[in-house]
């Protein structure tokens, strides 16, 4: 159902309502006959008054798993917008995404994505968190998926630029440069 605005509403208020009448979510104390008939009888301006501040209690907020490091924004190199886009296959896109919803509490999949700027050629793998270990084996595999080899890996992923020397070297085992994109 998600949150639709106080027009939408009015407009499936009677396809919704049967059906949730029938799996029994009106015998609910809230949902009184004189509660629905008022729903009923409300206009959009008026739903969205009375949900404003449900609506603003259920919104997701935004979080970030990337932490910047800068310490050594310096000493890295940049691609930049302005950098002559590339025109042959070969110069990756990678980038992580933690899947913890609203929360980092707990354990949560990630995913590493690797997309080819030319082909848009896209390949995922799921990783257990964002520890070099898992990191280096999933680059490793996902570049054996390309079908073309991949001599540039463009990446935002603020951890790959503090990792430990020998990860790095791992990463650019295949002779890849490793830089840091804007």
């Amino acid at each position: 159902m998600g949150f639709p605005c106080g027009k939408y509403l009015i407009v499936m208020l009677p396809m919704w309502l049967p059906l949730m009448e029938a799996a029994g979510d009106l015998d609910k104390p809230f949902a009184t006959p004189a509660a629905v008939a008022e729903v009923q009888q409300m206009s959009a301006a008026t739903i969205d008054r009375y949900l404003a501040g449900a609506r603003a209690s259920m919104q997701l907020r935004g979080i970030s798993t990337t932490t910047p490091s800068p310490l050594l924004r310096n000493s890295i190199g940049l691609s930049k917008a302005g950098d002559e886009p590339a025109t042959i296959p070969g110069v990756a896109e990678a980038d992580t995404v933690a899947h913890c919803g609203p929360t980092f509490v707990g354990e949560f999949a990630r995913t590493l994505t690797m997309t080819d700027l030319v082909t848009g050629w896209t390949e995922n793998a799921s990783i257990r968190n964002n520890a070099s270990k898992w990191i280096v084996a999933a680059v490793g595999d996902l570049q054996q998926m390309f079908p073309f080899p991949l001599p540039v890996c463009d990446s935002d992923y603020a951890d790959l630029w503090v990792m430990p020397t020998p990860t790095r070297i791992a990463l650019s085992g295949n002779g890849s440069v490793l830089p840091r994109s804007v």
